[in-house]
């Protein structure tokens, strides 16, 4: 999905025309962005909720440095003790059916959205836990 002004949106076509972008089933790919925007948009607070409680129960873990001050979406940023396997803990967090990407540039980065619950929190936060103690 694509927004911007209509300057943007003329220029963008442009360039996916030169690209030999005609697609016929646009629809598909539009349709995910028109429920984000019509329907996900009213539950954006709870996102952000569980996005700050996801960012405090990862602070109380050891050695785990998040910055609270730096929770303002649904994206949760943490680093990680150095004497974390991160193999070991991606191959953890996908045995409990955690999907994440591993860390980057010393910190890892988790996002809540509408299908990650309390409970989803608890048991990430749990398998990061059990990972990061050895």
């Amino acid at each position: 999905m694509l927004a911007g002004p209509a300057a943007f949106i003329k220029r963008a076509r442009y360039n996916r025309k030169l690209l030999g972008g005609g697609w016929r089933q646009a629809g598909v790919i539009a349709a995910p962005g028109i429920l984000a925007l019509t329907e996900m948009t009213q539950r954006l607070d709870v996102d952000h909720d569980n996005a700050r409680y996801l960012a405090q129960q990862l602070a109380e873990v050891p050695d785990v440095d998040v910055d609270m001050d730096d929770v303002h979406i649904n994206m949760v940023w943490f680093a990680l003790p150095e004497q974390v396997d991160v193999p070991r803990l991606m191959d953890a967090l996908e045995a409990a059916g955690i999907r994440a990407n591993g860390a980057y540039g010393g910190k890892m980065r988790l996002v809540t959205h509408w299908q990650i619950d309390r409970e989803a929190i608890d048991r990430t936060v749990s398998v990061i836990r059990s990972v990061v103690a050895g």
